[in-house]
């Protein structure tokens, strides 16, 4: 046997859970405020409200202030955000007139999101970004939306506007809904890299009295239909509930109800969707379908109960009730006994235990913080963090007391130093190669659940000698889950991140439900959420070790150098200058925004320059403002692409013509591509003429003029012209001018002027139509360009 990791619980000869212990300490800081003092230990039992983010996310924590002797307790409004093992990693303070908090949660981005009795949402975006210096000032990093009016606020409906009362509201890392007292539905999706988005408020039917409520996202339908679940009860607040579901496609369309005995006091979806929890006020738990088709389960804890404070899954096959002992037991608390405890109930018929009751710590305040998370329950207290969940059928078969199964014979075979080789190729003769395959498989399969990493480096060393043994085995695969191993150990263990990821919710980052080859960029969304930490260093270890392209990270690193106001400008360039110059390829665009929204301009430039693509800079260049570089660089790249843009940009914005004219100048290649862009752009042929008035060119004048007469040679081209006066369709009637593929380009030759400029040539189907012309004078150019009607242009 195998020895077992953490507490046990068994409920049958199969299903097991278990208590493991994440954090044995915890590094809760002393917080600050005006309403805290210096020396107050921290305690979840001074927490107003308290929210944990799945996948091994933050902490959000909102302390409660001290009643005011003429008043009710109030919140102070400063939010502290911790890590699993209690690290503070910022503090962020919500913005004035927002009201009072009464839900929060997170996002599936890690955004923050606080529900206030003024129907308010703010969404508090980059938490983390100034975490080193945490300052008060978090409301710059806040997104505030009003659900009642269904829009954003301004400065005509300003945000302490008077609203109805919110009775029920109901979060999850996909939105957030809420109920008001008028039956009003209102709320806001997340979606994934773009704003929150408004949903349009419906009204329920009248007369009905909600209890509780929950809802399956869209995403989770493949009508992608919101399905929101309502429980009603009637006037006189005693009988029966009833279960109402709903969808919403515009307008909320009723799908079906069912009675449910008694008060339904808590009620929760499971994470995939396919059955709903309830709890009522007889002390009875029921398990529906999510259709309301049939109950897969049910179980009563007595003959009354006052409810419990939250309700979640454990998993797939458990269910976790908390409730506060005081509560309970009508305000009769003993020492000896712990303020809270919860239930854990089985929800499979096989089970031979109903429940399980843990007393959690009296050490400390004795209140806990739970989330629940798919495969368990992570558990927060004062002193520790703890993971409940179902042991995986792996582990439960290797740690099996009697008799001895197969896989543990191979552990205990390889642990024999001495005779391991002949122990291990007697399995080998004994079970055949397809059976002995199988149980490697079962090995490293346990190693990947465990979190002890002793216990993983016994398993895997194993796992290894026998794939050694048998030499048909896929090393490969052993490979590859080693590295997986290491990069969960070091995210739950690096201090500032501190992550406690289990396998599982490894895979469902990954978007994989079962890993088992190493898939490029398989961990892009655990890397991004350690950078967003600012814990860059962990995030480089991480795609090193799973053969990752860092170009991704390098542009989140810059940008964060970019904005470390701590360093110099030169400093700041030098060093992202450094490390870039390592990868090919990485780009310096997103640090050059960077920079300019952070009012570093010549910083912004210096790196710009540095990066290798045109596209990038000319595009770049331009969003920035710097369009004598934008030109520059466009007609280096030898793009008439760019040089469109750059040109387009050029003429509508800048204001100075002189100093339009004297870049412009500069740049044959440009002045090729407006020439041709002259024949059919007015405003173009009127900047060229004025040029050459202006500068006295005769170069360019000569052109202009072969441009000119050339095109009043081309009369079969006139009479489409007035449909080319737009620019997208100049843009395309150039590009069709010219006679093979290399149209949309302007062909420069290889010499060199005088001032340093590459020499540029005229379109060749455009050269071949003037090389029989004389070349006119100064006043015969300008002539021709006076004497060319308007209406064919």
């Amino acid at each position: 046997m195998v020895e077992r990791l953490g507490e046990w619980f068994p409920f049958s000869s199969d299903l097991y859970c278990r208590k493991l212990t994440l954090y044995d300490r915890m590094f809760w800081d002393v917080t600050e405020g005006p309403f805290v003092e210096a020396a107050s230990p921290f305690s979840l039992a001074m927490c107003a409200f308290a929210c944990a983010a799945p996948f091994g996310g933050s902490i959000a924590v909102i302390h409660a202030a001290p009643p005011p002797p003429d008043g009710d307790g109030d919140v102070d409004g400063i939010v502290h955000v911790y890590t699993s093992a209690g690290e503070l990693q910022a503090r962020l303070c919500l913005p004035c007139g927002v009201g009072s908090p009464i839900d929060m949660g997170w996002t599936k981005e890690e955004v923050l999101v606080i529900l206030t009795d003024q129907e308010v949402c703010v969404f508090f975006n980059d938490i983390y970004t100034g975490c080193s210096s945490l300052s008060l000032d978090g409301v710059s990093s806040s997104c505030t939306i009003r659900l009642q009016d269904n829009m954003f606020p301004t400065s005509s409906n300003p945000l302490n506007a008077a609203v109805t009362s919110t009775i029920l509201s109901c979060m999850r890392p996909e939105g957030l809904f809420c109920i008001d007292a008028n039956g009003w539905l209102r709320g806001v999706m997340h979606v994934e890299r773009q704003p929150p988005k408004l949903q349009v408020p419906e009204q329920l039917e009248a007369g009905l009295f909600p209890t509780t409520f929950d809802f399956i996202p869209a995403e989770w339908n493949d009508n992608a239909d919101t399905v929101f679940y309502l429980t009603t009860r009637s006037h006189c607040q005693k009988g029966d509930s009833t279960l109402h579901v709903f969808t919403s496609n515009h307008g909320l369309h009723a799908k079906a109800r069912k009675c449910i005995p008694g008060r339904v006091l808590t009620m929760k979806i499971n994470h995939t969707g396919l059955c709903i929890a309830l709890f009522t006020d007889r002390a009875e738990l029921y398990v529906l379908s999510s259709n309301l088709d049939s109950v897969e389960f049910s179980l009563a804890l007595g003959s009354r109960s006052r409810g419990p404070e939250k309700m979640e899954w454990c998993g797939s096959s458990f269910i976790m009730l908390h409730f506060n002992n005081a509560v309970v037991h009508q305000g009769y608390l003993s020492r000896t006994v712990a303020p809270m405890f919860s239930l854990l109930v089985p929800t499979l018929p096989e089970a031979s235990v109903k429940c399980e009751r843990f007393d959690w710590e009296r050490e400390g305040s004795g209140h806990v913080v739970t989330v629940s998370e798919i495969d368990g329950v992570r558990v927060l207290t004062d002193k520790a963090c703890y993971f409940l969940e179902q042991v995986p059928k792996s582990l439960v078969t290797l740690c099996r007391i009697k008799p001895l199964s197969l896989p543990a014979q191979l552990v205990a075979a390889c642990a024999d130093r001495g005779n391991r080789l002949p122990r291990v190729c007697r399995l080998l003769s004994s079970w055949g190669s397809s059976t002995f395959s199988g149980i490697i498989d079962e090995v490293m399969d346990a190693a990947q659940h465990e979190f002890s990493p002793e216990k993983q480096h016994l398993l895997l060393a194993a796992a290894s000698f026998a794939s050694e043994v048998h030499r048909q085995y896929d090393s490969d695969a052993f490979v590859d889950i080693v590295r997986r191993l290491c990069v969960l150990h070091a995210v739950r263990n690096h201090p500032g991140c501190r992550m406690p990821l289990s396998f599982q919710q490894y895979c469902r980052l990954s978007g994989l439900e079962e890993v088992r080859t190493l898939m490029p960029s398989e961990a892009q969304v655990l890397v991004d959420r350690v950078s967003n930490r600012c814990c860059f260093q962990l995030a480089f270890d991480i795609t090193s070790a799973l053969n990752m392209e860092p170009l991704r990270l390098l542009s989140q690193w810059s940008c964060h150098k970019v904005r470390d106001t701590a360093l110099d400008e030169n400093t700041v360039y030098a060093q992202i200058r450094d490390v870039m110059q390592r990868y090919p390829g990485a780009s310096y665009s997103e640090s050059s925004l960077a920079a300019f929204r952070h009012g570093r301009s010549a910083l912004a430039t210096a790196l710009l320059n540095e990066d290798l693509s045109v596209h990038r800079k000319v595009t770049v260049f331009l969003l920035i403002g710097q369009w004598k570089l934008a030109v520059h660089w466009a007609a280096l790249g030898d793009d008439a692409d760019l040089i469109h843009l750059a040109l387009v940009y050029a003429i509508a914005s800048v204001e100075d013509r002189p100093k339009l004219f004297n870049v412009l100048l500069d740049y044959p290649a440009v002045l090729a591509y407006m020439l041709l862009g002259a024949r059919l752009l007015p405003l173009w042929r009127a900047l060229i003429e004025e040029i050459c008035t202006a500068h006295f060119d005769s170069t360019l004048a000569v052109y202009c003029a072969r441009s000119c007469i050339a095109f009043s040679l081309e009369t079969d081209k006139r009479e489409t012209s007035q449909e080319s006066s737009r620019q997208p369709a100049a843009l395309s009637q150039i590009k069709a001018d010219a006679p093979d593929s290399t149209a949309n380009r302007i062909p420069t030759s290889h010499s060199v002027r005088r001032d340093g400029h590459p020499n540029t040539k005229v379109d060749p189907h455009l050269e071949a139509v003037l090389r029989v012309l004389a070349p006119p004078s100064l006043s015969d150019a300008l002539a021709a360009l006076r004497d060319l009607p308007e209406d064919g242009t």
